[in-house]
């Protein structure tokens, strides 16, 4: 593969995967962030959320991408303020400015809301968001699509360096914890809210590739494409797969007063026959590769990990 791409949020969790995996595919890639530099490449300093269309537009003519990707956003915890900045008026700003690039739009499963136990959610569902999050991400999407770009609407993501506010992410940081504590005679304990909802994830690798595929396919443009794995995983199993492959004695208790999960959303799984059609892409890495990956980028460097989990870094 060959261009220049530049990716916004691209020191982000998923921008950063975003950014690598172009750059392993021979891409020149510049990334855009209020951070500034992080790893190799070029890096421009931007606060996207208070750019304006003039801004934009001066950064798209000094580095003349032939894509841009926009992995910005903004998740919980944030104000709806900061939520709506971010994730819906910088996105109609972003459109404005870039009419002559092609525009990757990464948006969120939560931009569907709810459905049905058992069923399967393809990209004909008609949106109806819970939370604010949701609600801005659909506005984004929708502001996107009026420019004719691609919304790849992605699920729950797993995977290395996992955003530290997601479920996955505290369990193992917890598990990483107590490994390097040193365990006692008595199991530790790990006390989470109770458990009770289904999410279909996506390793954030398998998310990069599928943003390669779109900018691949020129042809597929204003279209809503879902990334997921296309199974549904009660969280319960998730967190008792970390415990089991951090290989600790752990006891998982549920109550009230444990931390996570607060969501609204008690069923989610999505469709992604769009995504093997237009993209020719599928999910490659299983949830247990996922855990142990996450596992592994947080693990204590003097502490052995159980048999089952990779010790790469």
């Amino acid at each position: 593969m060959t261009g220049r791409i530049m990716v916004l949020g691209g020191t982000g969790f998923l921008g950063s995967h975003i950014r690598e995996a172009f750059q392993a595919a021979g891409c020149g890639v510049v990334s855009v962030s209020r951070n500034g530099s992080a790893g190799p490449g070029r890096h421009v300093r931007l606060d996207l959320a208070r750019a304006g269309i003039a801004d934009l537009g001066s950064l798209l003519a000094d580095e003349a991408p032939d894509v841009v990707v926009n992995a910005a956003g903004l998740a919980t915890p944030a104000t709806d303020r900061q939520l709506r900045a971010i994730n819906a008026e910088f996105v109609a700003r972003l459109v404005a400015a870039t009419r002559d690039t092609r525009l990757i739009q990464i948006g969120s499963s939560h931009e569907y809301g709810p459905d049905v136990p058992g069923s399967t959610t393809a990209e004909s569902h008609p949106p109806a968001p819970l939370s604010m999050y949701g609600r801005t991400k659909l506005d984004g999407a929708r502001a996107a699509l009026r420019g004719r770009a691609v919304v790849l609407r992605v699920s729950n993501v797993a995977g290395p360096r996992a955003r530290a506010d997601t479920l996955p992410a505290v369990v193992a940081r917890r598990l990483a914890g107590i490994a390097a504590a040193g365990c006692g005679d008595r199991p530790a304990e790990l006390r989470l809210a109770p458990l009770r909802t289904w999410r279909d994830y996506v390793d954030v690798r398998d998310v990069a590739q599928a943003v390669l595929a779109a900018v691949a396919a020129p042809a597929v443009t204003g279209q809503v494409i879902n990334i997921a794995s296309g199974t549904a995983v009660h969280v319960r199993t998730v967190v008792q797969r970390l415990i089991a492959l951090g290989g600790l004695p752990v006891r998982l208790v549920e109550d009230s007063n444990g931390s996570l999960p607060r969501e609204p959303m008690q069923w989610q799984r999505l469709d992604v026959s769009r995504a093997r059609e237009l993209l020719g892409w599928r999910a490659e890495h299983g949830l247990d590769e996922s855990l142990t990956d996450l596992l592994s980028s947080v693990w204590p460097p003097d502490r052995q990990l159980s048999t089952h989990v990779s010790t790469q870094r």
